[in-house]
Protein backbone atom coordinates (compact mmCIF):
# COMPACT_ATOMS: atom_id res chain seq x y z
CA UNK A 1 0.00 0.00 0.00
CA UNK A 2 1.97 2.98 -1.23
CA UNK A 3 -0.56 5.48 0.16
CA UNK A 4 0.53 4.62 3.72
CA UNK A 5 3.76 6.16 4.94
CA UNK A 6 5.52 5.02 8.11
CA UNK A 7 7.53 7.46 10.17
CA UNK A 8 9.30 5.39 12.77
CA UNK A 9 10.16 7.19 16.00
CA UNK A 10 10.90 6.58 19.66
CA UNK A 11 7.86 8.12 21.34
CA UNK A 12 9.65 8.20 24.69
CA UNK A 13 12.40 10.45 23.26
CA UNK A 14 11.39 14.10 22.79
CA UNK A 15 14.06 14.73 20.12
CA UNK A 16 12.89 11.70 18.15
CA UNK A 17 9.28 12.94 18.33
CA UNK A 18 10.38 16.38 17.14
CA UNK A 19 12.22 14.80 14.18
CA UNK A 20 9.13 12.78 13.26
CA UNK A 21 6.97 15.90 13.34
CA UNK A 22 9.46 17.79 11.16
CA UNK A 23 9.64 14.91 8.67
CA UNK A 24 5.86 14.58 8.49
CA UNK A 25 5.49 18.32 7.84
CA UNK A 26 8.05 18.06 5.03
CA UNK A 27 6.16 15.13 3.49
CA UNK A 28 2.58 16.42 3.87
CA UNK A 29 0.68 19.68 4.19
CA UNK A 30 -2.48 18.06 5.58
CA UNK A 31 -3.52 14.75 7.09
CA UNK A 32 -6.60 12.64 6.66
CA UNK A 33 -5.66 10.20 9.39
CA UNK A 34 -3.11 9.79 12.17
CA UNK A 35 -2.87 6.38 13.81
CA UNK A 36 -1.31 6.17 17.25
CA UNK A 37 -0.37 2.51 17.47
CA UNK A 38 1.94 2.41 20.45
CA UNK A 39 1.26 1.89 24.09
CA UNK A 40 2.51 0.13 27.15
CA UNK A 41 1.32 -0.72 30.60
CA UNK A 42 1.86 -3.07 33.45
CA UNK A 43 -0.20 -4.42 36.29
CA UNK A 44 2.20 -3.78 39.13
CA UNK A 45 0.95 -3.02 42.61
CA UNK A 46 1.33 0.72 43.26
CA UNK A 47 3.65 0.03 46.19
CA UNK A 48 5.99 -1.81 43.81
CA UNK A 49 5.99 0.59 40.86
CA UNK A 50 9.23 1.38 39.10
CA UNK A 51 8.78 5.15 38.80
CA UNK A 52 11.26 5.51 35.91
CA UNK A 53 9.19 2.98 33.96
CA UNK A 54 5.96 4.72 34.99
CA UNK A 55 7.31 8.03 33.66
CA UNK A 56 8.34 6.33 30.38
CA UNK A 57 4.84 4.84 30.04
CA UNK A 58 3.24 8.23 30.66
CA UNK A 59 5.41 9.82 27.95
CA UNK A 60 4.53 7.00 25.54
CA UNK A 61 0.82 6.74 26.30
CA UNK A 62 -0.15 10.35 27.02
CA UNK A 63 2.41 13.01 26.14
CA UNK A 64 3.64 11.77 22.74
CA UNK A 65 0.12 11.27 21.29
CA UNK A 66 -0.92 14.73 22.54
CA UNK A 67 2.14 16.35 20.92
CA UNK A 68 1.67 14.47 17.65
CA UNK A 69 -2.02 15.25 17.47
CA UNK A 70 -1.52 18.94 18.16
Amino acid sequence: MDFIQWIETDLCDEDSVDRAIKKSKEMYTEFDLLIHCAGDGDGEDIAELDWKNTERQFRLNMIAPAILTS
